[in-house]
């Protein structure tokens, strides 16, 4: 253990010292070193599945974690590369034995040890539940919540999913229960209702001293078609769901005025159920005002769905008579907030099932469903603004160092602390930079996740802390493009080709933070011929991989800030088959433009 002491510092000196020659800048080259031990605290634990995640959503998003990796036969692996930040280390074993461990990384250079010792997760007389949930493509989501109650129970429990896409549910009493998976949202109404029926039941038995392994994909979920696990509910019980309404209406001040470039939401529902009695649903949804106050906010029908689970349930063949509670919010020089309860009356629940009997059978997750919703119209919605507190946000360009001035943006403020008064807007708004390159957001104060993207522009995601009249600088990376061509070396000694219609992966790494890349996806034209467009401007590394040809790296490409970059032509290699070749493959390239002109 003391003998590699010596080599493990070499090693991360020379990383350092690496990252320091290739850039201005020092490259962040934190790492965590794990080591992953049986129970007995001993016996290294080879073959462990080892999970890199952290509790910051904006350190998860720049990183694409989780990150997973196996244990050698020490019970060694480690994570490079890493910026600073709260870290989360998970080591499991069929699933059955694992071990979480948060660490910290203060410093770019720092070299972080974590030891886990793998426990069973169930034990004695005692039963578990471990659980992973993705979304599509197969990513880690931590949005989702699993109710367990009791067979012929009243009461229920939950647990959330965690940073790493997994639920691990320990000390579980053995025997039958009803399960269901679930938004915070329907978890907070069925918190109200606790003898309410779950959505899309299925059964589950938990037993002395094992763990239960379940999984989920997220977006067949949320994308309101049912999940495969377990029995589904009789299909009379069960509200359309690939059906949409779109909410149509007008908004107005206090004078009739209408009210232009306006974020309006819906933040919720009361229907009736039964003469004199209304039950309150969890309906969401916003859009933003036109010239003419016009706005038309469109929802699915299976966030109507807890009316058909609901003791009486409402009779199909009415109409549907309720109350939305509406929030306004205007945004440039003053902001201000209105909200409004309006009465309407919304098409009866059998006429909703016609609808949606219209949408295909089985849609593509994540595509656009072809049916057009269903129109409704609000008419004249009054507001009465009232003034709330506001904070700056001043927008730098990174490349110039000057204010973003006149420049349209799209921010989503995403409130991480709890406050009262004003809130945050669930969906994002758009706002113009003034000559300052500022632009201001309503707050009550508090810690902040702040998303900002705009045309010309790459996406910016950050952590801050917004007071009432104070102000924030966020620094934004100018987009370029590059251009050039494809070309195939068959042999050392013959002239490359031009590759058309070939498939390419592209990664773009910007020199000065390895942690923020951006990958593209395209085909070459006729005559091998990209283009790649929103690059991050500045030195770049380029990483390109195809198909069964050898990857290329291109270092040192300076894209240039809002103009084509072009000639970066790039020169790729079939891979060789064991034995049969004596193709060199050179795994770092420089743009070389043919036809005589050198290399540059």
């Amino acid at each position: 253990m003391m003998e590699r002491k010596p080599m493990w510092v070499a090693i991360a000196i020379s990383f350092c010292i690496a990252g320091v020659l290739s850039s201005i800048q020092p490259v962040r080259c934190g790492e965590l070193s794990v080591q992953v031990f049986m129970p007995d605290k001993q016996t290294p634990a080879k073959d462990a599945t080892v999970i890199l995640s952290s509790p910051d959503g904006n350190l998860r998003e720049r990183l694409n974690l989780p990150l997973q990796k196996v244990s050698d036969e020490n019970g060694r692996c480690r994570f490079e590369g890493l910026p600073e930040g709260e870290y989360t280390v998970r080591a499991a074993v069929a699933g059955e034995l694992v071990a979480t461990q948060s660490t910290r990384l203060i410093a770019p250079n720092q070299r972080v040890g974590v030891w886990l010792t793998l426990l069973p997760v169930a034990a004695g007389d005692k039963g578990a539940i471990v659980a992973t949930v993705t979304d599509n493509p197969a990513r880690a989501v931590n949005n989702i919540i699993l109710i367990l109650r009791p067979k012929d129970g009243d009461k229920f429990e939950q647990k959330t999913i965690d940073e790493f896409g997994m639920l691990i549910w320990s000390g579980l009493e053995p025997g039958e229960y009803e399960a269901a998976w679930v938004t915070s949202q329907i978890a907070k109404y069925l918190a109200r209702m606790p003898k309410a029926r779950l959505p899309n039941p299925f059964a589950l038995t938990i037993e002395p001293n094992k763990v239960l392994k379940l999984s989920l994909e997220a977006a067949r979920y949320v994308g309101g078609i049912p999940t495969p696990i377990g029995p589904l509910v009789p299909e009379r019980e069960v509200l359309p769901l690939l059906g949409r309404l779109a909410l149509r209406g007008i908004a107005l001040d206090v004078d009739g005025k209408p009210i232009a470039g306006a974020l309006v939401q819906i933040q919720g529902a009361q229907f009736t159920v039964q003469e004199g009695l209304m039950r309150s649903i969890p309906l969401f949804g916003a859009a933003n005002t036109d010239e003419h106050g016009q706005f038309e906010i469109v929802v699915s029908f299976a966030m109507l769905m807890p009316l058909m689970r609901m003791e009486p349930a409402p009779d199909e063949l009415k109409p549907l008579k309720g109350i939305l509670l509406f929030r306004l919010v205007t945004f440039g020089d003053k902001p201000a907030v209105a909200t409004e309860r309006v009465e309407v009356t919304l098409p009866s629940i059998a006429e909703l099932r016609k609808e949606a009997a219209k949408a295909p059978a089985q849609p593509r997750a994540g595509f656009e469903l072809p049916i057009k919703p269903v129109q409704f119209e609000l008419g004249k919605i009054k507001f009465t603004p009232r003034p709330v507190p506001t904070a700056r946000l001043r927008l730098i360009d990174t490349f110039t160092r000057t204010p973003i001035a006149g420049r349209k943006f799209t921010i989503h403020v995403l409130q991480t602390e709890r406050g009262e008064g004003v809130g945050r807007p669930i969906e994002p708004i758009t706002v113009e930079t003034d000559e300052n390159g500022t632009v201001l957001v309503p707050t009550e104060g508090g810690r902040h996740f702040v998303r900002i993207f705009g045309e010309g522009y790459t996406q910016a995601n950050e952590n801050v802390v917004l007071e009432p009249g104070g102000e924030v600088v966020v620094m934004l990376t100018p987009m370029g493009t590059v251009t050039g061509r494809v070309f195939i070396q068959i042999k050392e000694d013959i002239q490359p080709l031009p590759l058309p219609n070939a498939r390419l992966w592209f990664r773009i790494i910007p020199e000065n933070d390895g942690a923020k890349s951006t990958q593209f996806t395209l085909t070459t034209d006729a005559e091998g011929r990209y283009k790649l467009t929103n690059v991050p401007a500045g030195k770049v590394r380029i990483e390109v991989n195809s198909w069964l040809y050898a990857p290329v790296i291109i270092d040192g490409v300076f894209v240039k800030p809002a103009q084509v970059t072009d000639e970066i032509d790039i020169v790729i290699k079939p891979v060789p088959f064991a034995g049969k070749g004596e193709i060199g493959i050179d795994l770092v390239a420089k743009p070389v433009p043919l036809g005589g002109k050198g290399e540059r």
